[in-house]
């Protein structure tokens, strides 16, 4: 189900903001850690001190987000910050999450777009993010607005025994 006629705004979050729609956020943080690490059983602690973190992060202005309001309800949002990698100043998203209901309706990309604005007016001229490679349908949203796969990052799975032969 798609927006039709529904009025969505989209705007910086306050600290109000993230009190009053506490439930609505864990439950899309813990929506996206679902989708990126599916073989994670109880994501529960790992929900909530990232909601906490994002109430940290607001409050000492290290981050930046944005969400996506039906009235005063947050349907969708953006979590970015700023970081230097080799001198260049980056915007790194860190979560962009959309309630499943009006997912692929065009909130993440004005999301995005609210982001670009933002980094613009600080003189940032890149994003960048990660994802796993699994999350095929979020590569291919990204790819489809303009994101490149740069890097990719390799894992190897320790397990009891030396097998460095």
């Amino acid at each position: 189900m798609c927006l039709g006629s529904r009025k969505i705004e989209i705007r910086l979050i306050s600290e109000t903001d993230l009190i009053r729609n506490k439930n609505i956020l864990i439950h899309l943080l813990e929506d996206n850690l679902k989708n990126n690490f599916p073989n994670i059983n109880n994501l529960t602690k790992f929900v909530v001190s990232g909601y906490e973190d994002m109430v940290r992060f607001k409050q000492n202005n290290s981050a930046i987000l944005i969400g996506a309001f039906e009235e005063e309800t947050i349907i969708g949002f953006l979590w970015a910050y700023k970081r230097d990698v080799l001198g260049e100043k980056r915007m790194h998203v860190g979560h962009i999450v959309v309630n499943s209901a009006v997912r692929s309706c065009g909130i993440g990309l004005k999301l995005l777009k609210k982001l670009e604005y933002l980094s613009r007016q600080e003189c940032i001229k890149k994003l960048e993010l990660m994802t796993t490679v699994k999350n095929e349908s979020t590569i291919k949203f990204y790819t489809s607005y303009g994101f490149s796969i740069v890097r990719v990052q390799l894992e190897k799975e320790l397990g009891e025994t030396d097998d460095n032969r």
